[in-house]
């Protein structure tokens, strides 16, 4: 670890370079991954929690050093914590299965005013280590899995079910492999957390269902759970044995008493599961389910959309009344779907966009369930993302895709006939990856955001009184930017902008104003960014920046009453899956703590 002091002039100059233990064998190697900064021992000094990725074989994936502050502002390693394969490998060891131990969060759990630590790990899920006071730890008590069945537990998704008492329940979703060749199994875990009046999560249930959950898919669940099909979870069954795969669907319910049952519903759609959207396809006020699938040869790439019209969601009943199987063109892989209003009906149309064939396909909803012949409109070469918008406010609906092969952004028109006309592109910068709207000058024209992760900046778009979009106007960054945000963070009714990147230690923020987007500043933290969320999650009525990190927080920066962003501060420590990529979809699910009464987040 290399410590690098600042001085007054704002730079820095090298200091102490701490050397780690290593790993006792020439077959692994220790490599530092990620690391935390604060008072373990509570003397006033700053100290480190510092986590090794062991490669090798059969060595500990993980290995943990404490570095406490001596009184002469030095460093020094006082403990180290070992992860084993199997059994206590040694004296001091806190682990005994296949832990994967994350360096997760650093607060007081038990309030003994002594600093925990929290960490996540494969096969017991949570894990909290008691402090002692003295920058050592206790032996952990898991809130999350049992390892009896020797499977590693992968998390990947987190659901937050808010109660009326204020309090909110957790659903952590988990996909689990085989520990010795690192397959998906056909079983994915459920479980149930349950919030204290403290607003520490406890474990109240869980279950496995048959079928699996892959690495870059989102189930979606969090968007149904307050609709008319509730928790109704979407996963893949897979034979390699004779090469097929179908998708599966269960609805998990939960008693009064907080146990969880998962109900198979009679439904099976060919193909496993890649993403879906809900929406009313055909106007009878029940919201119906947009699917995508894959072949089992390949599970990365989209091959199949389809349209499940749905009846009511009443038990015993079928839960699909008509399957529909949209015809995409030959070669088309649909990645990104979203339900919209195209052409200006009272039913909801599909568009897709395809990489692979560098297409928009837009499937026009007739009413009655059924859908026009799908129309393929070319754009710009690969895109990753579509949005809709009106930004020529004639009342009709247009589309933007995001084109990362091509550099830019491609415009359609939408038309009193409910067709898209492709007007242009534009070429925007490196690799567009995300587009936001919003009237950031507050005009009444909408504006384009585009983050361009090759150039280090974003580029805005703002809309003219023409009805089109201005020359973009580049805003330069100090990282590749990767997630965005958009919420009014200072309460003066301008639209603002959080930004930032993988392996940021800071946030971009950008206030709107009547002269558009200008920098504000940056949100400095003491460790990596991995996504951005706005929600007013103290229910003071005013929009608040969450913050998840790469070693696993969840940092909330507060809104107070005259519009100041305050400096982040930690909420809960718990980091599932720490090779996550916002970018491609797949999130990052970190339970809520314990600074605030209500804890509504939409993940």
């Amino acid at each position: 670890v290399q410590i690098l002091n600042g001085d007054a002039a704002g730079g820095f100059a090298l200091g102490q370079l701490i050397p780690l233990p290593e790993v006792d064998s020439e077959y692994a190697l220790a490599k530092p991954l990620s690391l935390i900064a604060t008072d373990l021992n509570a003397d006033g000094r700053t100290d480190l929690l510092v986590e090794d990725s062991v490669v090798g074989f059969f060595e500990p994936d993980l290995q943990t050093h404490v570095l406490l502050g001596t009184p002469q502002g030095q460093l020094s390693v006082t403990t180290t914590y070992i992860g084993r394969d199997f059994g206590y490998a040694a004296a001091g060891d806190l682990f005994d299965s296949g832990i994967e131990l994350v360096a997760g969060g650093i607060f007081d759990m038990d309030g003994d005013l002594r600093a925990d630590w929290i960490g996540s790990d494969s096969v017991l899920g949570l894990c909290v280590f008691p402090g002692n006071g003295d920058g050592t730890f206790g032996a952990p008590s898991a809130i999350g899995y049992s390892g009896s069945d020797r499977v590693t537990v992968q998390p990947s998704e987190i659901v937050v079910l808010p109660a009326a008492d204020g309090l909110s329940s957790l659903l952590l979703l988990s996909s689990v492999k085989d520990p010795d060749t690192g397959n998906v199994l056909n079983r994915t875990k459920v479980t149930l957390f349950d919030q204290t009046v403290s607003g520490h999560y406890e474990l109240a249930s869980q279950l496995e269902v048959d079928g699996s959950l892959f690495p870059g898919q989102q189930t979606k669940l969090q968007s149904r759970a307050g609709g008319q099909h509730g928790l109704e979870l979407r996963v893949s069954v897979v034979d390699t044995a004779v090469n097929t795969a179908s998708t599966v669907f269960y609805r998990l319910e939960i008693s009064a008493n907080q146990q969880l049952t998962a109900v198979p519903l009679p439904l099976s759609i060919p193909g496993a599961f890649v993403n879906s959207v809900d929406g009313d396809f055909d106007g009878d006020g029940i919201s119906d389910t947009a699917i995508v699938t894959a072949n089992a040869s390949d599970l990365s790439q989209g091959t199949d959309l389809r349209i499940l019209l749905r009846n009511a969601t009443v038990a015993g009943t079928d839960p699909v009344r008509t399957t529909t199987t949209l015809a995409e063109p030959p070669g088309n892989n649909p990645t990104c779907v979203i339900p919209a209003l195209i052409d200006s009906d009272a039913f909801m149309d599909v568009l897709s966009v395809s990489p692979s064939t560098n297409t928009l396909n837009y499937h026009r909803a007739l009413g009655d369930g059924r859908f026009a012949a799908p129309e393929t409109i070319s754009v710009g070469a690969t895109p990753q993302s579509v949005t809709t918008l009106d930004f020529n406010f004639d009342g009709f609906t247009d589309v933007i895709t995001a084109n990362s092969g091509s550099d830019s952004i491609s415009v359609l028109t939408g038309t009193a006939s409910g067709s898209l006309v492709r007007q242009s592109d534009i070429v925007v910068g490196q690799s567009p990856r995300v587009v936001l709207s919003a009237d950031f000058n507050q005009d009444e024209r909408m504006d384009l955001l585009v983050t361009l992760p090759g150039d280090f900046a974003v580029n805005i778009l703002y809309g003219t009184a023409e009805g089109t979009l201005a020359a973009a106007t580049p805003i330069g960054l100090d990282l590749p930017p990767e997630f965005a945000t958009v919420a009014d963070f200072n309460g003066d009714s301008f639209p603002d902008v959080a930004v930032s990147g993988p392996n940021a230690t800071f946030v971009h923020i950008l206030l709107g104003s009547a002269d558009g987007l200008q920098y504000a500043p940056v949100v400095g933290l003491t460790t990596t960014v991995r996504q951005l969320l706005t929600e007013d999650i103290d229910q003071d009525g005013r929009f608040d920046l969450l913050i998840s990190t790469g070693n696993g927080q969840l940092l909330a920066c507060h809104q107070d009453n005259v519009g100041t962003l305050g400096d982040p501060e930690r909420i809960a420590g718990y980091d599932p899956s720490p090779q996550v990529s916002i970018a491609t979809g797949r999130p990052e699910w970190i339970p809520a703590g314990s600074d605030f009464a209500s804890s509504q987040l939409a993940w």
